[in-house]
C-alpha cells in the first residue's frame, strides 16, 4: 500500500533515537572544525586514545540493548565471524566488521537479523568491487573538479557537514555510473575519515541553487540521483543524521514527487527543506557558514581532494 502524502515543506528531523550515536574508527587528521573542536582525533592522542574511546563507546551502546537486541547482535557477530573484505585485509580505510558496524545495518532493518545480514552481506560485496579505501583523488577527478562537494568543518555535535552544490553537479560529464560511485564512495570515506571517537553520523547540506528539469531530470541524471540514494541507504546505513535542502527551484518540487517514492522511510524522516538560512545555525556556528548561507566565513572550503589531482 503506497505511503500516505507528505506536504511538499517537510517536516525539521526529530533527536537522534537512543543509542544511535556508535563510534567509527577515527583519523588522526587534526584540521580544526567550524564548531571550534576538530574534526578527527588529535594526533598527540593516538591511535590507542581513539581506539580506547571507540571500544568504550560501543560497550555503552550495546549495554542499553534489550535482550532482543542483543540476541540480534550476538546473531550477526556469529554469521559473520570469518567474514572480511579487502580493506579489512590489507588493514587500510574506515570500514571494520565490528559491533558497530552490525548495529548500524541492525537498526537500518529494525533489528530484522535476516534482513540486515543479506544487507551487510551485499555490502561486502559492494566494498570489494569499489574498495573505496583504494579510491584515489584521480578516480574522483570529474567530481573534484567541478567542485561539487566540500566538507565544511562540523557540527555543534562534532559531525562532519558536506556540502553538495548542485550548480556544479553536471551528470553528462561521468563516463557511466561506475565512476560516479567511485566519486560518492571517495567523498564518503573521507567524510567518515574525519569522525571523532562517539561520532558516527554527519550532516549534509544541499544548495539547490541551478537546479534544471532538463539537465538533473534527464535518464542519466535520475539513474545518477537513484545510485547516490542506494549509496546513502545500502551501504552507509545509519550514517546520515539530516540532509538539509535549501536555495529550492520550484522545478524541483516536479521530481520531488518521484524521488521521494524512491526513499526508505527512515532516510526520508531525515530530510528537510530550508526555508530560512537561520535553521543552518542550529547546527553550525557562524563563523563555519559561508557568508552567502547567512553566516560569517568570508573565504571558501577547499574542495576535497582538489590538492591532490597534481600529486
Amino acid at each position: 500500500a503506497p505511503r500516505p502524502a507528505r506536504p511538499a515543506d517537510l517536516p525539521e528531523i526529530p533527536s537522534l533515537e537512543a543509542g544511535a550515536s556508535l563510534v567509527m574508527p577515527a583519523s588522526t587528521d587534526t584540521a580544526d572544525s567550524a564548531a571550534g573542536g576538530p574534526l578527527a582525533a588529535d594526533a598527540p592522542e593516538g591511535a590507542e586514545h581513539a581506539e580506547a574511546a571507540r571500544a568504550a563507546n560501543v560497550a555503552e551502546c550495546v549495554a542499553e540493548l534489550s535482550a532482543d537486541e542483543l540476541a540480534a547482535l550476538e546473531s550477526m557477530r556469529a554469521q559473520f565471524a570469518s567474514a572480511s573484505c579487502l580493506e579489512i585485509d590489507q588493514g587500510i580505510g574506515t570500514f571494520r566488521l565490528d559491533d558497530s558496524t552490525f548495529l548500524r545495518f541492525l537498526r537500518a532493518r529494525d533489528f530484522d537479523v535476516p534482513k540486515a545480514t543479506a544487507m551487510l552481506q551485499n555490502h561486502l560485496t559492494w566494498r570489494n568491487k569499489y574498495v573505496p579505501a583504494q579510491v584515489t583523488a584521480r578516480d574522483a577527478a570529474t567530481g573534484i573538479k567541478s567542485g561539487l562537494a566540500r566538507i565544511c568543518g562540523s557540527s555543534f555535535q562534532q559531525e562532519p557537514i558536506v556540502l553538495v552544490q548542485l550548480t556544479c553537479f553536471h551528470p553528462s560529464t561521468f563516463k557511466d555510473v561506475h565512476e560516479f560511485i567511485r566519486t560518492c564512495a571517495f567523498f564518503f570515506e573521507r567524510a567518515i575519515a574525519k569522525m571523532p571517537p562517539r561520532v558516527e553520523k554527519g550532516l549534509v547540506f544541499f544548495d539547490m541553487a541551478g537546479f534544471s528539469l532538463r539537465r538533473h531530470w534527464n535518464a542519466k541524471a535520475a539513474n545518477l540521483i537513484l545510485t547516490f540514494i542506494k549509496i546513502i541507504e545500502e551501504h552507509n546505513p545509519e550514517r546520515l543524521r539530516r540532509l538539509m535542502l535549501f536555495n529550492v527551484p520550484a522545478a524541483f518540487r516536479l521530481a520531488w514527487k518521484v524521488i521521494r517514492k524512491w526513499l526508505d522511510p527512515n532516510v526520508e524522516a531525515k530530510i528537510c527543506f530550508v526555508t530560512n538560512f537561520s535553521t543552518l545555525l542550529d547546527e553550525i556556528a557562524a563563523e563555519g557558514l559561508p557568508v552567502r548561507y547567512g553566516g560569517l566565513k568570508e573565504d571558501e572550503y577547499p574542495v576535497e581532494g582538489e590538492d591532490e589531482l597534481d600529486l
